[in-house]
Parts: structure tokens; sequence; C-alpha cells
């Protein structure tokens, strides 16, 4: 190789050097001994080409053209098997820093301040495939942007004409591997502000083989050409046609006459001969010349289908999942992002939402999978929906719950698929700890109590149930207590008697998680607002709040009657809850009396000067002090409770 590279002292053609000197260079640079990658770069080093641009060009193109077509990694097998363990023997491929390397050492033969635009866009052309393959991405895939950074042209000018740009596309989307293709597209549209050349350019040509696919012919597939095309060349997939050709199925219509003297009695004996011979050779396995002759027929049908299919299946080849990129896209266009591409918004907002809803919701099926047959099944965390899911989708479900603009349609199809996502067959009880429970909890009763979305409470009611669920499934109790202070907070002051009655009814579900916590003496805040919620005003309430009591065994301490004291301030429930509970509470414990008779004479004449009120650093009046009446009247149906 390197004779035939310097073999004349003279400046040598790259036109004239032969295929086999890439080939041997490219094997090289491939080698796993160092030494003879240091002999392939020395000879580069050392040869005087006319034209060091096209000479790099072509080698980034033979590079990659020997490793997807030529087969470069079965041929270097042997070499690198010959250094290492047989028995290790995998599927062997080329590890991609080799070929970062060999980027490198190219991109530095070339003067980087002396290139035109024309040398530049022909060799980072000619090296953006290789630079796209996915062991060379997974090295380092910025090297071409940073390449392309260096060049004097900069990338405004890689980029600046027009029908270069569009050439650059076709060349894109010509490539077969599509992995590379994708790759190839990231790069372009990722370099910086002058990408904007590419992403017009890209987005034209997407839009272009988009409309030259015809949907019709997809919509059109009968469904047994479906399970045709999926069965392998070759196998006879409408094995009905053998029994449709059998003799078992001759009757008198379908009986060749020959003699037409035959009386009837004759025919039937026939027909009855013939079947039982009929079903003497299907037992054997043996297949009468009109039953092969059909099988065949049959064949050459079904292969026409698998072809006609196959045709279609190339503008339509099954890709990897988008909907991520679907969820992403949604959550920034909701989310006013300022970094937003024009052509990719032309749908509007409210269809998009709800079609990543509805894609969203086909995650939520339950394949009924076991652990162990889900950690054999590798696709099965990408098929259905998990945990880092339900936080991905969280940011989106937000926005949409809390912001007015959206009509309760929109809303409700936010709770069906929280309803549907937030189950235990999507949740590994290791897992517990990292569901966003709170939050999707809070966006639920966010919309309990309010009369717009009333058709909706059952759903949250459920949702909220599931969620109690995957709360029983831990072995730790400590791992629902963020979810019951959740719930609790709105028993003392909801807006709606509907959201308590709610809280309590999923706070009902969590019997082994709150049994664990009350014997670990764990929940104070769980047992204040339970024994208040005994006495609400709402049939309802009071009767939930009895029954967890009961099935729980709650049980109250002396430290309460502070707590009780505190409660007078929601106006909820300080009228008759507070001071019902104050008075079971005495019953328990009656040696507190005195005390609590005490604290409420003192709070109460607190209650008699005005709270509140601001003065500016003037002392001019800001808010004027608000006469504490309500906290007032509590109080006295507290004392007139113990009377």
């Amino acid at each position: 190789m390197k004779k035939g590279m310097l073999r004349s002292p003279e400046t040598r053609l790259v036109e004239d050097l032969p295929e086999i000197i890439y080939y041997f260079l490219t094997v090289a640079f491939c080698w796993p001994d160092y030494t003879v990658r240091r002999l392939a770069e020395g000879t580069v080093k050392s040869t005087a080409l006319s034209d060091p641009v096209q000479f790099v060009s072509n080698l980034f193109s033979y590079a990659y053209n020997a490793l997807t077509e030529s087969g470069l990694d079965q041929m270097m097998e042997k070499a690198y098997y010959s250094v290492t363990n047989q028995s290790e023997k995998q599927e062997f491929s080329l590890p991609g820093r080799l070929f970062r390397a060999l980027a490198v050492f190219l991109f530095k033969q070339v003067d980087l301040d002396s290139t035109s635009v024309e040398q530049c866009r022909k060799l980072m052309v000619s090296s953006l495939p290789l630079c796209s393959l996915p062991r060379f991405v997974e090295c380092d895939g910025s090297l071409w942007i940073r390449t392309l950074y260096r060049f004097r042209c900069g990338s405004e000018a890689f980029f600046s004409d027009e029908e270069f740009c569009q050439n650059l596309v076709e060349i894109v989307f010509a490539t077969v591997q599509l992995d590379v293709k994708v790759n190839m597209i990231r790069l372009l549209i990722a370099e910086g502000d002058t990408s904007s050349f590419m992403n017009v350019t890209i987005w034209q040509k997407i839009n272009t083989l988009l409309s030259a696919i015809d949907i019709s012919d997809y919509y059109d597939i009968p469904e047994n050409h479906y399970h045709i095309f999926n069965t392998p060349e070759g196998v006879l997939f409408n094995t009905a046609v053998i029994d449709e050709n059998s003799e078992e199925n001759v009757n008198a219509k379908n009986l060749r006459r020959d003699n037409k003297a035959y009386s009837y009695k004759e025919q039937q004996a026939e027909i009855q001969l013939r079947k039982e011979l009929a079903e003497k050779k299907r037992a054997e396995g043996k297949l009468t010349k009109q039953q092969e002759k059909a099988i065949e027929n049959e064949l050459k049908r079904e292969s026409e289908i698998r072809q006609n299919l196959k045709s279609l299946e190339q503008h339509a080849q099954e890709n990897e999942d988008y909907l991520h990129e679907i969820v992403d896209h949604a959550t920034l266009r909701e989310l006013k992002s300022s970094y937003l591409f024009p052509e990719w918004c032309e749908e509007s907002l409210e269809d998009q939402i709800g079609r990543t809803f509805a894609l969203l919701s086909t995650l939520c099926l339950d394949l009924g999978c076991d652990d162990e047959e889900e950690e054999l099944d590798v696709d099965y965390y990408r098929d259905t929906m998990n945990v880092s899911k339900l936080l991905f989708v969280l940011p989106l479900l937000k926005s949409v719950v809390y912001s007015t603009k959206w009509p309760s349609s929109m809303k409700f199809l936010v709770v069906n698929f929280i309803k549907d996502a937030v189950r235990k067959p999507f949740i590994k009880k290791d897992d517990i700890g990292t569901v966003p429970l709170v939050e999707y909890a809070q966006l639920l009763l966010s919309l309990i109590g309010n009369h717009e979305f009333s058709h909706i409470f059952d759903a949250c009611n459920e949702s909220l149930g599931n969620m109690a669920d995957i709360i029983e499934m831990s072995d730790e109790p400590t791992a629902g207590v963020p979810f019951y202070q959740t719930l609790i907070q709105y028993l003392p002051d909801a807006l709606s008697d509907e959201k308590r009655i709610v809280a309590l009814k999923t706070l009902s579900k969590l019997r082994c998680t709150m049994t664990s916590l009350l014997k670990r003496h764990q929940c104070p805040d769980f047992v204040h607002r339970i024994f208040v919620a005994r006495f609400d005003s709402s049939v309802e309430v009071k009767g939930l709040a009895e029954q967890i009591c009961t099935d729980l065994n709650v049980e109250v301490n002396v430290e309460l009657c502070e707590k009780l004291l505190d409660d007078v301030k929601f106006e909820k429930i300080n009228l008759t809850a507070v001071p019902e509970a104050l008075k079971a509470f005495i019953t328990v414990y009656p040696n507190e009396m005195n005390t609590a008779l005490i604290k409420l004479k003192t709070v109460y004449e607190e209650t008699k000067k005005p709270s509140g009120g601001e003065v500016d650093q003037f002392g001019r009046l800001i808010v004027a002090p608000k006469d504490q009446s309500s906290t007032r009247l509590g109080y006295a149906c507290c004392f007139l409770a113990l009377a």
C-alpha cells in the first residue's frame, strides 16, 4: 500500500489512485494492532496529493460503504478474534472509537483556514454518513458539528446556498439505513441558528414524501391479507382450500353423472364411498391431485398479496416510538415556549393535546403479565405505562387541569387518562416511592366540588381509590404519609362537602397503611382530623369518619385538646364539629375540663381585638383590621357545648 502511494516523488493525482488503495487504508485504520494504524497514518501524511480534500472525501465515502455494503465487520472479525478469547465470541462489530479516530485524523489533513466553501461542502457531505453511524455517535456525536465550526467558511456560508441544501436533503433521504438517516437529520437541524436553512428544506421534503403516500391503500387492506403478510413465504395461510377441494364435500349437485341411468340411491352410495376414501386419505396425510393443485394456486395468490403489501410497507416502515416527542411538543406549546417551529404548529393545540391523550391511553392496557414475564419481555415497558412516563407527562396534565382556558371535555380526557394510567398493574412495589401520587391526587381534588365538572366526580373518586391501592402495595407504611396528609388537609376547610367525602372514601381504603402508622403512633394529625370529622354537620362525612374510626380503632390522647381549640379558625367546622368534638374529648378526659375552659377564655378575649391591618412607613393605614366575629362565635359554641 505504501509503495503504491509513494512510488513516484511527484505529486500524485487523486483520480489516479486505484480503489485498492482506499481498501487497504480502510482495513489498516480498523486493524486491532496500533502499529498498523500508525503506519497507515504515516503513509497518508507522507504522500503528496494534488487534492487532499478530494482524497479525504473519497476515503470517508469508501469507509462508510465498506461498513454498510461490503461487510467490513465480518471481514475484520477473524483479525479481532485471533487476539481475543474465542469463548466470548458474539455478533461482531468494529468499535466506534476506531472510526472516530479515523475521522479526527482525516479532518486534520485538511487546511481549515484555506479551504473554500465548495471544498468544505464536499468534505462535510462525504463525512456526514460515517459520523452518523450509531456506533460513531455513541463515541462522539458532535464531532461533525464541531468540525464545521472550525472551517473558515463557517456554518452560515455552508448552508447559504438553497440548491445545495436541497441536494443535501436528497442525499440524506436516499440513505438506506434508517438509524443513520435519523442521525444525519439530527446533526443538520441541531447545528444552531443557521440550521434554519435546513429546517425548511427538510420539512418540505417530509411533506412531499407524506403526500406521495396514498393512505386509502392502507385502509383498504383486508384482515386476512394482513395475516397472509405475516405468514412466511411458502407456508399456506388459507388452509380452508384443502377441505374445500376434498371429496368429503362432494354432493349430488356437483357429482358428474357419466351415466344418467344411475338411480338416486346409487348416487348417494357413490358419494358416501368417496367421502370415506377422502377421510381415510386425510387421516394418512395424503392429498388428492385436486387438493395439490388448489394449494399451488393458493400459494401463488398469497405470494402476490405478500409482494403487494411489501411494496406498501417500504413507504411506511415500522419505526421507533415517538410518543414521548409528541408529549414533549404538546407540553412546550401549552407552556408557550418561544422555541417552536411554525411548521410543527399547524395543528390546533386542542386537537394535538386530545390526540396525545388518545395515544397515551393506548399504553394503559393491562396485558396481565406478572413480574417474571415483564422482565423477559424487552418491549413491555415501551408498550405499557410505567413510572417514568407518569413523571414525564405530569407537566402537561398540570397545565391543562389548572388552566381556565380548556373546556370540561378536555379535563375529562385528563381524568380518564389518570384513572387508566395510575393503577397497580403499571407500578412495581419498588417504584411506589417515585410515583407522583400526591401531585396526581391534588389534580383530581382541584376539580371535585366545582359543579362545572360534576360529571367527572365518579372518575376522580375511582382514580383516587386506585392510588390508595398502590399505597397499600408497599411494605413500608411511611410511603403513604405524604398521600394521606394531602387528603386530610381538605377535611377542615374544604370548599364543598363533595371534596371532603371523596377524601374520606380514599382514606378508608388505606386500611393496612393507616393501621401500621397508628400502631407506631406516627400519624397524630390523622387521628385529630378523623376525630373532628365524626361530628361534622354533613351526615355523609360524619358516617364515613365514624366507619374509619371503627375499622381502625382510632383512640385520642390528652394532647388533642389544644389542637381542637386551634380548629376554631376554620369556619366550615367551628360551629358544630369542633364544639361537639371538644365535648366528646372532655367526656373521655374529664380532668382536662378546667384546662380547656382557661384556654377558651384566653383565646376568646384575644379575638375581641381586630386582627390584621397594615400601615405604610408613614403610618398610613393600607389594610383595615378585621373583626374576628366568626372566630368568637366558634369559641362561644365551644363554651355552650361544655356548659
